[in-house]
């Protein structure tokens, strides 16, 4: 049986490989219309 340390350190590995793969396939939502222009927003 493995170590307790090696199994902690490859469920760490394993959980940062799939907060990676989350953030580049994270669904982003196609909007009917674009925002307006920076330059047409008032803050």
């Amino acid at each position: 049986m493995l170590p307790d340390d090696y199994l902690r350190k490859m469920k760490q590995d394993l959980s940062e490989v799939e907060a990676q793969v989350e953030a580049e396939t994270r669904y982003k939502p196609v909007l009917d219309d674009p925002p307006p222009p920076d330059d047409e927003q008032t803050d």
